[in-house]
């Protein structure tokens, strides 16, 4: 037969396990039966009472920075400081590949540019400055002509009369002694809008003075328009609008006589031109005073008559000033009073070519 107190034993470890294990499953929310907290049991909420998704694994979830430890917050920072390098360089690169395209631009650009105006600076070296040029040479004509030895290797001279002399210097030659000349012209007629000129080659120091008179006529109303203009460009200006007295180096109405002077400043073309802007012809006569001043033909390094060749060439040493004086006869030679030259340059190909294979290299580079 059991013993009996061994029964009381058994049920009494048997009621500690039931009460055990109640005990565990009321815990279950965290409290006991008497509303006590058991700090060991997880909570469904967080101190900050934030709601948190029931079910989620605690260890699933972001750490908040102030509980890393020291490991954990420098690999963080790392992280964090990799991905803004990453994004400064991405941005960075970004900017200096637009950079760098605006740049490239702006480099076409410029050498587009370039290249046009050294297209255009030598076509106008070429057929401008150093073009041929057909002279028309007067009595006491006396021209001095300046080769650039970079872009010309000789200059070469064409006489179609006998007459004139070219003499060539190392060193630009100085003014020497003037001429005097008078023309008479009379009866001369202009159509109505229409005009007249006279050009002469005059130096610096030069004079020139032209007294005009008028025809009578029936009216007695008509005027002409006396101008004296420097150049083909002046000349163009002033026909544009003869009107115009600031056009022309001078002006002046003239209804029956006047007179118009000027002292040279510089070597060039100067016109004396007539103007009728009235609507009927007109008739008038003009007497010309000129001094000349010519340049010396002394020390001359060489000298090319027509009256031995129709050609006269002049080499151009490179690095080294070549200055040609052409001169006219000053004596009426056999009726002749006009002697057509023609003056060409011919060019020293070697720089364009330099030049123009410079420009290239650098527009594709």
């Amino acid at each position: 037969m059991p013993d009996p107190s061994l029964f009381h034993l058994s049920a009494s470890a048997s009621a500690g396990n039931l009460g055990d294990r109640a005990r565990h499953r009321r815990s279950g929310m965290g409290r006991s039966i008497g509303g006590g907290y058991d700090p060991g049991a997880a909570s469904a909420c967080g101190p900050s009472s934030r709601s948190e998704l029931f079910g989620a694994d605690v260890n699933d979830l972001p750490r908040r920075r102030g509980s890393m430890d020291e490991a954990g917050r420098q690999s963080y920072y790392e992280s964090y400081w990799d991905r803004s390098y990453a994004s400064n360089q991405r941005s960075w690169s970004t900017e200096q590949d637009h950079r760098r395209r605006e740049g490239l631009q702006a480099g076409y650009g410029f050498f587009a540019a370039f290249a046009f105006l050294s297209f255009f600076l030598s076509m106008w070296m070429l057929f401008g400055l150093y073009g041929n040029q057909h002279l028309e040479m007067g009595m006491f004509y006396a021209r001095v002509v300046k080769a650039n030895s970079i872009f010309v290797k000789e200059v070469k001279i064409n006489f179609k009369e006998k007459g004139p002399v070219a003499y060539m210097f190392l060193n630009r030659p100085e003014l020497g002694p003037s001429v005097s000349d008078k023309k008479i012209v009379e009866d001369i007629v202009v159509d109505p809008r229409w005009h007249k000129r006279f050009t002469y080659w005059l130096n610096s120091g030069s004079y020139l003075e032209v007294s005009c008179s008028l025809k009578a006529s029936g009216t007695g109303t008509d005027s002409l328009i006396v101008a004296i203009v420097k150049g083909e460009d002046g000349f163009q200006d002033w026909k544009g609008d003869p009107s115009n007295p600031s056009l022309a180096l001078r002006w002046k109405r003239v209804h029956e006589k006047g007179v118009l002077s000027l002292k040279v400043e510089e070597d060039d073309d100067y016109c004396i031109v007539f103007g009728n802007l009235n609507n009927r012809k007109i008739t008038f006569s003009f007497m010309l005073d000129l001094r000349y001043v010519l340049y010396s033909k002394d020390n001359s390094d060489f000298v090319c008559s027509s009256q031995l060749t129709d050609v006269c060439e002049f080499p151009v040493a490179l690095g080294q000033s070549t200055y040609v004086l052409l001169t006219s006869p000053v004596v009426d030679m056999q009726g002749v009073k006009i002697w057509y030259t023609k003056l060409s340059y011919i060019p020293r190909w070697i720089t364009y070519i330099f030049f123009w294979g410079f420009v290239r290299i650098q527009m594709i580079k």
